[in-house]
């Protein structure tokens, strides 16, 4: 065995279990901790939900199970005084304290390395505009939208890219259901709503792709650059269900073998474009022989467990 580059690193986990997403990342944690023992590195687990494997003492070295926030990984990092963390196992909420703790100068502070995705990957894929303007960047198709000031040009943007489409606020810190519009009236009935509730008094338009098929690709990157292709799922509900609330099948059974190498070869410019070092899984649509980007996760979700699972892949 070589030598260790980090002797001690702190695993993030997901925190409260939300109906539909349970196991799944308690899945990809206790993967990686058991990695990381593989090579003899102390592993330092937290998570607020007990009721996980990665929070028995056999899975890690030392568990803390604690409220799931910056300032309880702040206290851990001063206890522990780990040589990295991991967060791309604690879900969005994993990622969220990274970047916290990164921007406020805190891991730089205490030497502790932040490892599988960087700052800038966060920030680039957190919403929908930074993910667009990242797509554009790389020159990989996405779905046509708009942040627009007024009901008459978000009648002009519906009618240049086709309806129905989808309005909601733009820049809001809440989810907001969008409104389905069907043609010019419904804009100008929802216009003002979606406006009120906007920070910039702004709507977001885009292209409604709810009848297309929604296809999610797994792959891996290692620091070299080197991508290793995983699988494909496709699910079985088209775009407007959540994926976590479809039947997926593997491998993908009715996209034809050119929307594949599309899929591979954007996933491939997408991870390389991001820095990715580790995991990505990617969701696509797919209508005919066209293919766009509709989310990017450089951390583990709830495909991956079953990818692991029916690829034997960790």
């Amino acid at each position: 065995m070589t030598e260790n580059k980090y002797a001690k690193i702190l695993v993030l986990g997901a925190g409260p279990v939300v109906i539909g997403s349970s196991s799944e990342y308690d899945y990809s944690a206790v993967s990686v901790c058991r990695a990381l023992k593989e090579e003899g590195i102390s592993v330092v687990s937290v998570n607020s939900n007990p009721d996980t494997i990665m929070t028995d003492k056999n899975v890690a070295d030392t568990v803390y199970i604690e409220p799931l926030n910056g300032e309880t990984v702040k206290k851990i990092i001063e206890k522990e005084i780990p040589d990295a963390i991991i967060g791309t196992t604690g879900g969005e909420a994993g990622l969220e304290i990274c970047l916290e703790l990164l921007q406020n100068g805190y891991l730089d502070e205490h030497g502790t390395k932040l490892l599988g995705v960087k700052p800038e990957t966060i920030k680039a894929i957190r919403n929908e505009q930074a993910l667009r303007d990242t797509l554009e960047n790389v020159g990989e198709p996405y779905v046509s939208a708009k942040v627009l000031p007024t009901d008459a040009e978000c009648v002009t943007f519906a009618g240049e890219i086709g309806f129905p489409v989808l309005i909601s606020p733009a820049f809001t810190p809440d989810f907001s259901e969008p409104i389905r519009c069907e043609n010019a009236n419904d804009i100008l009935s929802g216009f003002g709503s979606c406006a009120e509730r906007s920070l910039v008094n702004e709507v977001y338009v885009r292209k409604c792709v709810d009848d297309y098929k929604e296809v999610e690709f797994v792959a891996m990157r290692d620091s070299f650059g080197n991508c290793i292709s995983v699988s494909s799922t496709e699910n079985i509900d088209s775009v407007g269900i959540h994926s976590g609330d479809s039947i997926s099948v593997y491998p993908a059974p009715t996209i034809s073998d050119h929307v594949k190498e599309t899929i591979v070869e954007y996933t491939k410019r997408l991870a390389q474009a991001l820095h990715v070092i580790g995991l990505i899984n990617i969701q696509f649509i797919v209508c005919g022989e066209d293919v766009y980007v509709i989310e990017v996760n450089p951390r583990s979700s709830r495909t991956v467990p079953y990818i692991s699972k029916v690829t034997g892949i960790p």
